[in-house]
């Protein structure tokens, strides 16, 4: 008795994981469906089972024994649920990036693990603990040759997801930001030719989709000035064609638009 008393604090530190380390508030609960007589008694058990196999990294097994004792009123039982499914998430994405991807596509090990919340055990693990550097610079590079190569729009582009990407090392994002800005002074210089190119690239894009084109239409719109139709669309195309991470940066870039909060709220992690 005294070991489950023991153990059971052991739950307070998860409970302050939940709302410094997932970013999510604690889930509403209703009245638990299990019987009172032994009910308590159940679900203290459970907890302490849960807890050990979520220290053993066993966290699918985890969530499905809290399945049996949810909803609940004991708010331990929620952030236990919460942190088996947010870690379990994060332990497959670590496991994406640094063991089923190849190390050299320094995009897509920073794609997986870019879903791993920074408050996860699993941030400074493997090839995460240098993806952001590694990945912030290449682009950086991409963006400075897209510039001189003439292509401003997607220079700019490329800059702006460098600059509203918080992960991406500071020095990486001001020097981001001052590509950024010497694209859209260039951009400036077209006026009215603009919006001719935006809607050019925005039909064109359309076109892509109805074949299902996702990657197409990535590259006709990343080139293209950003009015609110290429944004809305491009956001799309990202997400169909599989990355996130670029969907939710521009989302998060344009939440004055509401299809883009709408997108950030309920597909971004």
């Amino acid at each position: 008795m005294e070991r489950m008393r023991t153990r059971s604090l052991s739950l307070a530190p998860l409970w302050a994981l939940l709302i410094a380390g997932c970013g999510h508030p604690a889930p509403a609960t209703t009245p638990s469906s299990a019987p009172a007589d032994g009910g308590a008694a159940v679900e203290s058990t459970t907890k302490e089972q849960a807890l050990s196999l979520i220290e053993e990294e066993q966290f699918e097994q985890a969530a499905q024994l809290l399945a049996k004792i949810r909803p609940s009123e004991d708010p331990e039982v929620e952030v236990l649920w919460t942190v088996a499914q947010t870690e379990g998430k994060a332990k497959a994405a670590l496991i994406e990036a640094c063991v089923d991807t190849d190390g050299a596509d320094i995009a897509e090990v920073y794609d997986h693990c870019w879903r791993i919340p920074r408050t996860s055990r699993y941030a400074d693990k493997g090839c995460c603990t240098v993806a952001a550097d590694r990945f912030g610079e290449a682009k950086l590079a991409e963006a400075v040759e897209t510039l001189r190569a003439g292509r401003a729009a997607e220079a700019l582009s490329i800059a702006e997801l460098l600059v509203a990407d918080e992960r991406i090392p500071q020095e990486v994002r001001t020097q981001a930001e001052r590509t950024a800005k010497r694209a859209e002074r260039r951009l400036a210089r077209h006026g009215q030719k603009r919006d001719e190119e935006a809607e050019q690239a925005y039909e064109e894009a359309k076109a892509l989709i109805a074949h299902d084109d996702h990657g197409g239409c990535i590259r006709v719109l990343v080139s293209a000035p950003r009015t609110e139709k290429v944004i809305r669309v491009l956001i799309s195309c990202y997400f169909e064609a599989g990355e996130l991470r670029s969907a939710c940066l521009l989302a998060r870039q344009h939440e004055e638009l509401s299809s883009a909060r709408g997108f950030a709220e309920m597909r971004c992690p």
